[in-house]
């Protein structure tokens, strides 16, 4: 019985510390979208960005930021 217990705590040790590993790596880089444009596409165009933004965007797990 005490070996049963002691492989289940190694076991459970085991699998703390894996997830505890997964959850301190770092977040990823934005990625980020440059738009040219002229004037007269100004006002539209800050408008669908901020739409755009506000769907809170993300590529594979990375935040998208315009």
């Amino acid at each position: 019985m005490l070996r049963i217990a002691q492989a289940l705590s190694s076991i459970y040790i085991v699998v703390a510390l894996g997830l505890l590993a997964f959850s301190i790596r770092p977040a990823p880089e934005p990625v980020t979208i440059s738009v040219v444009y002229g004037t007269e596409k100004r006002e539209w165009l800050e408008d669908a960005a901020a739409r755009f933004a506000a769907t809170n965007p993300t590529v594979n797990g990375r935040q998208v930021d315009c």
